[in-house]
């Protein structure tokens, strides 16, 4: 017992020499950060990453790195093969870059308890090895933002996804895509003819969290812990920079429907004149009709056989442009040549039913307004129709 008071003892008198403990290791800040969009056609959507910063560190986080000009990124990209990668870079490097580009960045301290935010980080680390940083981007469904959303979700214990899912639908793809290139006419064209009827779904909030600003605006409603311990997800904004030359997105969002809406009247216009042109130049006429829709028949028909996204497939406009519009080149192309014009029953009768099927596709359409969906181009394929019937009728019948 004698030897154990004496180490006690010594023990005692030996603790102010011992100096304080050390303290434990703290995980490291984190931050949601919002880049805004910007000029480019790939910055429309902007862009999102997630900064973490410590004594010893201060990194950004970024899963939308590519090579923009890989040969045939076009094709790739339609195919849905085109393949991004996530990257740990330097913070106050990073933030020079976008300061370059003129773009809004916003910063969002993320309020996760110690353990989670050093799961996050332990996550982001492991995300960006080599063997694990590259995915198949997917614009709506697999990108920088839907990236981070999923790891925020798993690090909460699913507490993002259990909040944002449900409720009542919202925009559908389709107008994001015009808000983004309003600008950009011929793109805007472009996506009135050939994504299908995917595109005009109607989203939920846990969907449209794909654009890296509704990330941020949802995030900041996700609430954590209870009690006195109940917080948001995300912190005050912290506002680094604001854009200077004012917002990168502008312009008549139904540019496109309104191309088509006008293209259509002037087909329209066009058929109602036809029979007083020449026979020649009814045929003309005729083969520049069927030219125009039987490749855009072909189009639609190849890209959902070579695409991989759900956006490229049920396009009814098909219905509207069939392929099998080549049956009428030889016949058109021989009248033509005969300088005569001229339908049988039998192909006006095709035409005939292409065009009620055309009126029927407009009248089933989810419309919410005017302008939903791609009625636009339904109504353009009905007026190449009504020209196509008035061009080649004429007294003579096969």
């Amino acid at each position: 017992m004698s030897r154990l008071w004496v180490f006690c003892a010594l023990l005692v008198c030996s603790l102010p020499f011992l100096g304080p403990l050390p303290a434990l290791a703290q995980p490291p800040s984190t931050e949601l950060v919002i880049f805004g969009e910007g000029d480019d056609v790939f910055s429309r959507y902007g862009h999102v990453g997630i900064r973490v910063f410590s004594n010893d560190r201060d990194q950004i986080y970024n899963f939308g790195i590519t090579n923009w000009e890989r040969p045939n990124y076009v094709l790739d990209f339609l195919q849905g093969r085109v393949r991004f990668y996530g990257k740990a870079s330097n913070w106050g490097r990073e933030l020079a870059r976008y300061t370059k580009w003129d773009r809004s960045v916003t910063r969002y301290p993320l309020q996760l308890d110690e353990a989670a935010r050093a799961e996050l980080v332990k996550r982001l680390d492991v995300l960006v090895l080599p063997e694990n940083r590259e995915y198949v981007y997917d614009t709506f469904r697999e990108n920088c933002s839907t990236r981070l959303r999923d790891l925020l979700d798993q690090v909460t214990g699913g507490a993002v996804r259990r909040q944002l899912e449900g409720g009542p639908p919202g925009d559908s793809f389709r107008d994001d895509v015009r808000r983004a290139f309003a600008d950009f006419p011929a793109l805007l064209l472009l996506m009135e003819v050939v994504p299908g009827r995917e595109l005009d779904r109607p989203r939920h909030r846990w969907e449209r969290t794909y654009r890296p600003a509704v990330l941020g605006e949802l995030l900041s409603k996700v609430r954590m812990g209870e009690g006195d311990t109940e917080r948001t997800l995300l912190g005050a904004p912290i506002v680094e920079r604001t854009r200077k030359a004012g917002p990168a997105l502008g312009g008549f969002v139904h540019l496109g429907q309104a191309v088509l809406f006008a293209l259509a009247g002037l087909l329209v216009f066009l058929g109602s004149r036809s029979p007083r042109w020449t026979t020649r130049g009814r045929g003309l006429v005729a083969l520049t009709v069927l030219a125009l829709m039987c490749g855009t028949a072909l189009v639609l028909s190849l890209v959902p056989v070579i695409s991989a996204w759900p956006e490229m497939r049920e396009n009814w406009l098909l219905l509207a442009l069939p392929p099998l519009d080549l049956v009428l080149f030889l016949p058109v192309v021989r009248l033509w040549r005969r300088g005569e014009v001229g339908l049988s029953r039998g192909f006006e009768l095709y035409l005939a039913v292409r065009a009620a099927t055309t009126l029927l596709l407009i009248a089933l359409a989810p419309v919410s307004t005017t302008f939903a969906g791609p009625i636009a181009a339904e109504c353009l394929a009905l007026a190449g129709l009504f020209l196509l019937w008035r061009t080649l009728r004429s007294s003579y019948r096969g």
